[in-house]
């Protein structure tokens, strides 16, 4: 209860902050302190399983961040309202649309950080792309985008850190690690 009465807490003052704000820059503005606020109110919403309002706002943020950094421009804000976005269709079972807006934004954060470079940010995306392909059953599509993650975590916190992230990679690798050798067995026994 105490994490729902937070994030109604939350939900409430980002909604104060956004009234603020436009009332400071103009109701219809385009502006980075308006986008970051619509940002923070939509994963609000989306603790509070608010799907739909949280798609709405994070939808309106990337606009917003578009207007204000430019349509083509590549810019870390953009990217991450894109992961957003497609977390938010994942979890509305949208699976195809998450993955074309992960891959967005794992090209966005690419072309931010660079091609090749290791970055936590750049791992979380390969992570969720693992997971959408998981879920849509490309096992070694999963596997290879897990294991680019996991050698990417790695990279940035230490190979041997202790990590929720390189934790929670290792568990979707294993994951997908079984289901490929349950595949496996089921292919050799069915000839």
């Amino acid at each position: 209860k105490a994490d729902l009465r937070d994030l109604q807490g939350a939900r409430e003052l980002y909604t104060q902050a956004l009234d603020m704000y436009r009332s400071v820059y103009g109701h219809n503005a385009s502006n980075a302190d308006i986008a970051n606020t619509l940002s923070n109110l939509a994963n609000a919403k989306k603790g509070l399983n608010d799907l739909q309002g949280a798609y709405e706002l994070h939808s309106q943020a990337l606009h917003m961040y578009r207007a204000v950094y430019g349509e083509h421009t590549s810019n870390i804000s953009m990217a991450r309202a894109l992961n957003n976005l497609g977390l938010v269709k994942a979890e509305l079972h949208d699976l195809q649309g998450a993955q074309e807006l992960y891959r967005q934004a794992l090209d966005m954060k690419r072309s931010v950080y660079g091609e090749h470079a290791s970055n936590a940010d750049i791992a979380n995306s390969l992570n969720n792309l693992g997971i959408i392909r998981a879920e849509l059953r490309d096992l070694q599509g999963a596997r290879e985008l897990y294991t680019q993650a996991l050698d990417m975590y790695r990279s940035v916190y230490g190979h041997n850190a202790s990590n929720a992230d390189i934790a929670n990679t290792l568990s979707n690798l294993e994951r997908v690690e079984r289901e490929l050798e349950r595949a496996e067995a089921s292919h050799v026994e069915n000839h």
